[in-house]
């Protein structure tokens, strides 16, 4: 009987390293798959705030017409009239960092930069346990007003070496409108 209770035990054994190893090879793809996913989508983000911004530097002349409005009124260009677009008059309760919807589907607030680390990852607006798997996602709060709490798993490509963060390390946020805060 001893014997058959240790051929059980060596067959237990080998079927539980077995898909202990499963497991392990499972996570590392899940974890590629996902530093992958966050570079493409590092990209996405990146094309669209040079976008933005070049378009920012294009509406300068608007600048040059509040100058000469101070000119001939005899004010400064501070008090010009800002009408904004009328598909773009801002809501009174809109939130102050405005996610973008991007090309992929998703909508982002910005990426993340952690120098020390060498990460630069995108930021999701909202969070769930689907869209973690994907990239870094906004649990709450917003960097304007200096409570944004990002989440993210502790895969290698994402959150995994936090740890070696020391404190004076740089962490920078990029908002999608060009915005950078520290």
């Amino acid at each position: 009987m001893p014997k058959k209770a240790g051929i059980v035990c060596v067959i237990l054994g080998a079927v539980l390293i077995g898909s202990a190893l499963l497991l392990f090879a499972h996570n590392r793809q899940e974890d590629q798959n996902a530093g992958q996913e966050a570079e493409k989508l590092l990209a996405e983000i990146e094309a669209v705030i040079a976008a933005r911004t070049s378009d920012e530097s294009a509406e300068a002349p608007s600048r040059q017409l509040d100058v000469e409005w101070a000119q001939e009124s005899g004010r400064s260009p501070e008090e010009a009239p800002q009408q904004p677009p009328e598909d773009e008059t801002p809501a009174a309760d809109a939130p102050a960092q405005t996610p973008a919807a991007m090309p992929s589907g998703y909508d982002f607030i910005g990426y993340l930069e952690l120098p020390s680390l060498g990460l630069r990852l995108p930021v999701m607006s909202s969070w769930s346990y689907e869209l973690l798997r994907i990239s870094p996602c906004r649990q709450f709060g917003d960097a304007q007003t200096d409570d944004l709490v990002i989440a993210a798993h502790n895969y290698r490509t994402h959150f995994a070496r936090l740890g070696e963060m020391k404190v004076g390390d740089s962490v920078r946020f990029t908002e999608m409108d060009g915005t950078l805060n520290r």
